[in-house]
């Protein structure tokens, strides 16, 4: 794959990713875990499981996502 289809690929994933940011701070996408797979600066590619949780005030309004990240085992 070319540097630019990389680029292009990229940007997609990051405007797929902030609209589903929206969908959960609005109630609209359920917090459920899921897995993503990142690339270590060395090039190594390590699984981790995403686990998200709304920050709120006390009247329940949203203010932030936490997000916890735990790497998966993989099979050697």
């Amino acid at each position: 794959m070319g540097l630019l289809a990389l680029e292009e690929l990229e940007a997609r994933r990051t405007a797929t990713s902030q609209r589903a940011i929206q969908r959960k701070f609005t109630g609209q996408q359920e917090l459920k875990p899921f897995l993503r797979t990142f690339r270590r600066a060395d090039g190594v590619g390590i699984a981790l499981l995403l686990t998200d949780r709304l920050l709120t005030y006390r009247q329940g309004q949203v203010t932030g996502i936490r997000t916890a990240m735990v790497e998966m085992p993989t099979a050697e």
